[in-house]
């Protein structure tokens, strides 16, 4: 009897050495970067446990999610970490991807017709026969829109574990949905109405059959697909019905302290892509640090993410608040990420600057970054919501400016905003006008920079990816007992 010790819910438990060979798959969104490098990052502590175990594990990715277009596609930092990747059926166009960010943004069905209800059936019905070929222990997955991995893993009754940046606990969504979010709706005069009025519009919007939180269109798909889910007495099926698994929270745990959460959600701690400095992969630019000098105490420095998942304009209006003038004739250096995903770098330097040459204490760059260490270097960080976006920020120690562009990423924010280590702007505030005057509000108050650094304290008592891989391989070898 050989046996080792894994870890859930903190909690040590001895568990029986599987004879048998242990096979994880792992389905994430090679179109989204935050996806993509937290799967990853799990993934690398996955096989560097089991190695120290002496566990025989095979890690598997599989993604519909993708874009046969590479320049807007992530699936390099898979198979570049020595995983193997299956990419299934024909991928998203960059304008099918572009829709189904947009809708996720405005809160709408993510599929939508006959046409792309087809898609989504051909994507679940695609990833079921991948993994029963496969024939995993358990899956793990993140978000994704057509939720192929999700519901394959359903119909094959093979165990699941969810990577998410918020837990799934109907108790704790319904809290913080109808605490946190109704300001953000974007519905013309909605804001101004009294917050229990709009509390109680949104909660009748959220029951509705028809909306984002239930996806009428893709839970016919699943359906159709062969996805059995009992729909009780006067109850609808909500999008959390088909995610329902072990979830796995890559969040602080501090933020949870007043939550009665179920007993299959592990706070993690976050998970970092390269979060060791010293080994990451990824160089600084030579032109960050010309930019970003790090003997340079003088000028304030400040660097614009909006994410791959972002909008345009919402870029534009960041870029332009970091480069322009203040009051006093101050300027700021500026390193700002372009991602393809949303344009090129010319086009972006166009809307920002006109035909005016860029100014020497300004970069832009579509080129992947070791975002913690550009962080680092930065006094301010002007990002959106994204959880790896703002954790990259806040385990650097660097106060925020941030949007939220759908509810998840309003909540990470408002997580920050509670701690004192940021600024949170409305959809409605984000121009260049309001960001010029949050960057103020930082640059002259150091108390967010003090209120950013204690949350980095914090941070640096975690271990999200471990944290992570110890709940799987605990999940994985108890369905071998």
């Amino acid at each position: 009897q050989h046996k080792t010790n894994v870890y859930f819910n903190n909690s040590a438990m001895t568990i029986t050495k599987p004879q048998q060979k242990l096979r994880i798959a792992v389905s994430t969104m090679p179109v989204n970067a935050g996806e993509t490098t937290r799967a990853v990052e799990i993934c690398r502590a996955l096989r560097d446990q089991a190695t120290a175990s002496n566990l025989d594990v095979q890690i598997k990715f599989f993604a519909t999610l993708y874009s046969p277009d590479k320049g807007v596609s992530f699936d390099h930092f898979i198979t570049d970490a020595g995983f193997e990747l299956e990419l299934i059926g024909p991928g998203y166009s960059p304008s099918e991807r572009k829709a189904l960010f947009d809708r996720e943004h405005s809160q709408e069905e993510f599929f939508q017709g006959p046409e792309e209800k087809q898609q989504a059936v051909d994507a679940i019905r695609g990833t079921t026969a991948a993994l029963k070929e496969f024939n995993p222990t358990i899956v793990l997955y993140g978000f994704s829109y057509d939720m192929a991995a999700q519901l394959a893993a359903k119909i094959l009754s093979i165990p699941s574990a969810l990577y998410l940046p918020l837990p799934t606990d109907k108790t704790f969504l319904n809290e913080v949905i109808y605490d946190d979010l109704p300001s953000d709706i974007q519905a013309k005069g909605f804001w101004l109405l009294p917050k229990a009025v709009r509390r109680k519009i949104l909660r009748h919007v959220i029951s509705s059959p028809n909306t984002a939180a239930n996806q009428p269109t893709l839970r016919a798909a699943a359906i159709e697909a062969g996805w059995i889910k009992e729909k009780k007495e006067g109850k609808t099926v909500w999008l959390w019905d088909m995610l329902e698994s072990d979830v796995l929270v890559n969040d602080l745990p501090g933020n949870y302290n007043d939550y009665d959460l179920s007993e299959s959600t592990v706070i993690t701690g976050p998970v970092f892509p390269f979060d060791d400095d010293t080994s990451s992969e990824t160089p600084v630019d030579p032109e960050i640090l010309r930019v970003f000098h790090p003997s340079d105490d003088k000028n304030i420095k400040i660097f614009v993410a909006m994410g791959s998942s972002g909008h345009k304009k919402d870029l534009i209006e960041a870029i332009k608040a970091a480069s322009r003038s203040t009051p006093d004739g101050s300027v700021y250096n500026v390193v700002a990420l372009v991602p393809r995903t949303i344009g090129s770098v010319e086009e972006i330097q166009t809307s920002v600057f006109g035909t005016d040459p860029i100014p020497d204490r300004v970069y832009l760059t579509d080129a992947f970054v070791p975002a913690k260490q550009v962080n680092k270097l930065a006094d301010i960080a002007i990002i959106h919501g994204g959880q790896g976006t703002v954790q990259t920020a806040m385990g650097a120690g660097t106060p925020i400016v941030s949007v939220g562009l759908q509810p998840e990423q309003v909540i990470n924010i408002r997580q920050v905003e509670r701690r004192g280590a940021g600024i949170k702007l409305e959809r409605r505030q984000w121009s260049e006008a309001s960001i010029s005057d949050a960057i103020e509000r930082i640059v002259t108050d150091g108390s967010y920079r003090e209120s950013a650094r204690s949350v980095k304290k914090e941070m640096d008592l975690c271990d999200g990816s471990g944290t992570s891989a110890q709940a799987l391989l605990a999940l994985a070898m108890s369905q071998t007992q």
